[in-house]
């Protein structure tokens, strides 16, 4: 992007890029020496309070560093970066609806810059206006077809909105136009575009492809950690393989130079690939460290989510209490119907969507955030907890709102030709705790619940590092426990709900008959029996969930019991659950 400050001397204008590149490398110091000689030198322009603010932002002070873009975007010559900087500052502190508004007014100021629609384009996905988002993406690509942050941004809205083979042409085209040179700007541009295409690749089923994505990324760049966390997850580790060596290499004699993430990174990959092996004591060594330190990072009361799962039971009427809001719903709904596959992460919930997905008539949207996102908009952010939720929670109004809302944006997901089909998956496994008030909002809709021996979900939950969320899984002892109450909601549920709405699935019987298991599932939702179910590892679709390279292949039985040789590593995780193993 370009600034439109005021005619700059060719002295201060190297200065500038000096203090830019200090920026890019980490030496805020001379960043800072450099920005002083330039105030002395130039007017206060946009330039220099944006300068100003990067600086802050390097150093940790946040506050000042948004005050100083404010700044740099009220002024005359104010530049799109000011805005794009600012919103993104303020995405970083969650504010994210102030970093949208930020962004519209960018976009309004600056309709001929194809960064800022892109950015914007983001913005309104994770608002869920998937529509909207889709059309400021073509809008930056119709007049920024070459900008690189415009085919990277491109890229990202779409794995997240499941078009693969789009999102492996944007990003190959970016990597295209980017010549690997010595700065750690393009280095570090390298290496963010060629992780996303690995990961698209992956999601897409292509592991070939993911796999020879990082190792090239390894083979020019041997310290990037997120490649090793990656190449872990699609590869299978065997006694003596080089890969071990080198992560314990860097892990060792790099420890200095690694940041924290580049540590969790490290050990998660290191603990994947004991666990191929079989050596339970190394690989939960580095299980333990990259659990504990990733749980450092963040405060976390095990308590009170213990008592908020508790009070979702209390709070969110069983359908079958609810006749007065199943009246507002049309007796034959638009097609298609909502199916939400729910249960504990790392229970089976992506197989059996990948099963389900491969039936005609049903299309797997994947982990949705639609409902957790519009149960904070509609019923507010201390829902559950607060005195009045249960009087909330039986509005007929609020529920028509709820459903209205969800079916519109949860229907976006549909790709051109999915229109007609019967059901559309959500499958966010912690929809768990709303299966009340998904009952009482879409009574047309059916819950599929995916149960799993709990020891052996909760060492999977354990042994991976997830993308977002699942604060509980970084404690042996607080993922236990969090077991047990969502154990408990489910009971409630299984009491409370109708048999014709709410189906359990049982991952153990599912890999002892695979067959027997999908004729159960096909029924239960009213669908013609398809043989196709049974080869499920073919079904080419967008898959985003850490099952992503298991579901690619045929049934197998080798995760049943996984957990007999940890036995004596996991005390925490029993004594949580108050099991006694044999």
């Amino acid at each position: 992007m370009t600034d439109n400050s005021f005619e700059i001397p060719e002295s201060s204008r190297n200065v500038f890029e000096v203090a830019d590149q200090q920026l890019q490398s980490g030496n805020i110091a001379a960043a800072k020496e450099a920005f002083e000689e330039i105030s002395a030198k130039v007017p206060h322009t946009s330039r220099l309070k944006l300068l100003e603010a990067r600086i802050l932002v390097a150093d940790g002070k946040l506050a000042e560093a948004a005050k100083a873009y404010e700044n740099a975007c009220n002024m005359q010559d104010a530049s799109a970066d000011a805005f794009t900087d600012l919103a993104k500052l303020l995405k970083s502190t969650g504010n994210n609806a102030q970093a949208r508004e930020v962004l519209r007014i960018a976009f309004r100021k600056f309709p001929q810059t194809p960064q800022v629609a892109a950015k914007l384009a983001l913005a309104l996905l994770d608002e869920g206006h998937i529509e909207q988002a889709r059309k400021l993406i073509d809008y930056s690509l119709k007049i920024g077809p070459d900008d690189l942050e415009v085919l990277e941004t491109a890229g990202i809205y779409c794995r997240a909105t499941g078009s693969l083979e789009l999102a492996i042409e944007h990003f190959g085209q970016a990597l295209q136009k980017l010549t690997l040179a010595s700065s750690t700007k393009r280095r570090t541009l390298y290496v963010r575009l060629s992780l996303q295409l690995a990961e698209a690749h992956k999601e897409y089923g292509e592991v070939k492809s993911a796999e020879s994505t990082l190792r090239l990324i390894l083979k020019k760049m041997p310290e990037s950690t997120r490649a090793w966390l990656i190449l872990s997850d699609v590869m299978r580790f065997k006694k003596g393989s080089p890969e071990i060596k080198r992560m314990q290499q860097l892990l060792v004699n790099h420890s200095g130079q690694l940041s924290l993430s580049d540590r969790i990174d490290l050990n998660f990959a290191l603990g994947k690939a004991w666990m191929d092996i079989g050596d339970a004591k190394q690989a939960m060594s580095h299980l333990n460290k990259a659990n504990q330190l990733h749980r450092s990072q963040y405060s976390y009361d095990i308590e009170a989510v213990c008592r908020r799962l508790k009070n979702y039971g209390r709070t969110c009427l069983p359908v079958a209490q609810s006749n007065d809001t199943q009246a507002q719903t049309p007796d034959t709904p638009d097609l298609p119907l909502p199916i939400f596959i729910v249960g504990m992460p790392r229970s089976g919930t992506t197989l059996v969507e990948q099963i389900l997905a491969t039936h005609p008539k049903v299309f797997g949207a994947g982990e949705l955030t639609t409902l957790p996102r519009l149960k904070n908009t509609v019923l507010g952010l201390d829902f559950p907890d607060a005195p009045d939720s249960k009087e909330r929670a039986a509005s007929k109004e609020v529920l028509s709102t709820l459903a209205k809302l969800y079916l519109q944006e949860s229907r976006q997901h549909l790709p051109e030709g999915f229109e007609d089909n019967h059901y559309l998956i959500d499958k966010m496994p912690g929809n768990f705790m709303f299966c009340g008030l998904i009952l009482a909002a879409l009574p047309h809709a059916k819950i599929v619940h995916c149960r799993r021996n709990p020891i052996d979900t909760c060492l999977s939950c354990y042994s991976k590092y997830f993308v977002s969320g699942q604060s509980f899984t970084y404690d042996l002892a607080e993922l236990g426990r969090y077991y047990r109450s969502y154990e408990k909601l489910m009971s409630h549920w299984r009491q409370k709900l109708p048999k014709e709405k709410f189906f359990e699935i049982d991952y153990e019987d599912l890999v002892a008959d695979i067959e027997r298991e999908s004729k159960r599932l096909v029924e239960f939702l009213g669908l013609d029996w398809s043989e196709d179910l049974l080869a499920f590892h073919n079904t080419k679709r967008a898959v985003r969930t850490a099952s992503s390279n298991q579901v690619r292949q045929p049934i197998y039985n080798t995760s049943l019991e996984r957990w007999r040789p940890y036995k004596n590593e996991l005390k925490p995780l029993f004594d949580a659950l108050s099991i006694k193993p044999d």
